[in-house]
């Protein structure tokens, strides 16, 4: 797990996320920038609706995703 987050506030910029998952969060709020999330299982678990990441200038490659993050997460329409 690259992070693993609850009841937190998270902004980064530039960092590398690599694992076998890469994010699991309850009641968070992350802001991520230029942010390569690469991983061979999900990118992002949310148990619970209460997480908000804020994507911009990224790329996801995992197994719930492949392509550029420029978008809030959860989305309410499905990834192309």
């Amino acid at each position: 797990m690259a992070i693993d987050a609850r009841d937190s506030e998270l902004a980064a910029t530039a960092v590398q996320l690599r694992g076998r998952n890469g994010i699991r969060s309850h009641n968070s709020w992350f802001d991520l920038a230029g942010v390569p999330l690469h991983t061979s299982g999900p990118g992002v678990a949310l148990p619970a609706d209460r997480t908000r990441i804020f994507w911009s200038v990224s790329d996801w490659q995992a197994s719930d995703y492949s392509g550029d993050a420029h978008f809030i997460w959860p989305r309410t329409e499905a990834p192309r």
